[in-house]
């Protein structure tokens, strides 16, 4: 019945935002707030649009954002708050939708809506201050949150993410997710990089919502949070206290390297057109090896860049193309972390060679990258530089 009434009423309200144009435009957005990677990078985008008036009205406005059914971190939303004005979608959602309708059919409406494509991921994010700042009590109480499981609250912390699909068939059971599998990394070859980085004096925390299998470890830095601890706001306390993150590209290591600007290690990324679209200004990525099974080889970076694959979106994208993709082992994960801890303890360990294969990697991404759209700039993410050197096929461009 509630719901009922906004429905009647929406035509009214928009007979009201219609006469208040000449004096201020009322904007809507639905938030993408079911999955914590687009709700984060949306957020971050527009905040960052809007601070430096980025694809903006060149008049007053006001918006209103919308969220979808499932919040995927509350803690998060209500930070967001402080700075945006974000109303339940039952109360707005049916004005939302005539206006959405509308836009289809006259251009002039597309000025009261916001869409993702409309936001310009151009701006150099880490260069700029953080825009959803932790108050003291916040750190307090995450802080009081460590001491409790005994770890000192000045402690070092890497917060490991590695991707299944557990997040999903629990919340939207009705939609099969299988196509998303080629995402999905074995647990177990992160076990090495665990104990290499808690030698090393760090804990790490294993995140996630909702953990499928567990890593079995006995080692005391290790803490499997996803399965003893985890809350929404303790996903964001971590993720603004931790040293650095890694993972699989999951959704959770947005608030790490977009919110908070935090170095990530990025492991077995695919597709390949993605990691260098990330702004986060320390990112040490490695990819998942493509396999060609009718031509019995890897393919190169400019390989995979000039196929279908570049955004591959679904596995059938891959078996159509006849392509398996093989993962990072232990090994490569390992180094990945060594490289990253030596850049936050400000250990220099680049050589010449490895400054040489960086600006390949550069060179092979910039000329053979088709950007998303024209809003987006190719980053200057790095890729491993033991991965490339092991795997040195890929900066071939034969």
């Amino acid at each position: 019945m509630f719901k009922l009434f906004f429905y009647i009423v929406s035509p009214l309200i928009l007979l009201i935002i219609l006469s208040l144009y000449p004096l201020i435009i009322i904007r809507f957005c639905f938030l993408p707030s079911h999955r914590i990677g687009e709700f984060v990078e949306f957020s971050e985008v527009y905040l960052l649009n809007k601070k430096f008036k980025v694809n903006t009205p060149n008049k007053k406005y006001f918006d209103i954002f919308i969220t979808t059914k499932i919040i995927s971190n509350k803690t998060y939303l209500n930070l967001l708050k402080s700075k945006i004005t974000i109303l339940e979608g039952k109360i707005v959602f049916p004005i939302y939708r005539i206006i959405k309708f509308l836009s289809k059919k006259i251009i002039f409406f597309n000025k009261f809506i916001i869409l993702k494509e409309n936001l310009d991921h151009s701006i150099q994010y880490n260069k700029q201050n953080i825009q959803i700042l932790m108050k003291n009590k916040f750190i307090d109480k995450g802080d009081k949150f460590l001491e409790e499981i005994g770890i000192d609250r000045n402690s070092k912390i890497i917060c490991l993410l590695v991707r299944d699909d557990e997040y999903l068939k629990k919340n939207f059971p009705i939609k099969d997710w299988s196509y998303h599998s080629y995402r999905n990394c074995k647990l177990e070859n992160y076990v090495d990089a665990v104990n290499l980085a808690t030698q090393k004096g760090y804990y790490v925390f294993r995140m996630g919502a909702t953990p499928g299998k567990t890593l079995e470890i006995n080692n005391d830095r290790f803490i499997d949070y996803a399965k003893l601890y985890r809350t929404d706001f303790l996903d964001v306390y971590l993720a603004n206290k931790c040293k650095f993150s890694i993972s699989t590209g999951t959704g959770w290591d947005a608030l790490s390297s977009w919110t908070f600007r935090k170095p990530h290690v990025w492991t077995n990324a695919v597709p390949i057109g993605i990691p260098v679209l990330n702004p986060c200004e320390k990112l040490i990525f490695s990819i998942k090896l493509h396999y060609n099974i009718k031509k019995n080889k890897y393919l190169s970076l400019k390989e995979i860049l000039n196929s279908k694959l570049m955004y591959a979106s679904s596995i059938d994208s891959f078996n159509e193309e006849n392509i398996e993709l093989h993962e990072n082992d232990s090994e490569d994960i390992k180094n990945m972390v060594i490289e990253m801890i030596n850049y936050i303890e400000k250990i220099d360990d680049k050589s010449e060679e490895d400054l040489i294969f960086q600006s390949k990697i550069q060179s092979i991404y910039k000329n053979n990258l088709r950007l998303p759209n024209s809003k987006y700039k190719i980053f200057n993410t790095t890729m491993s530089k033991n991965f490339i050197k092991k795997y040195n096929f890929l900066i071939n461009e034969i």
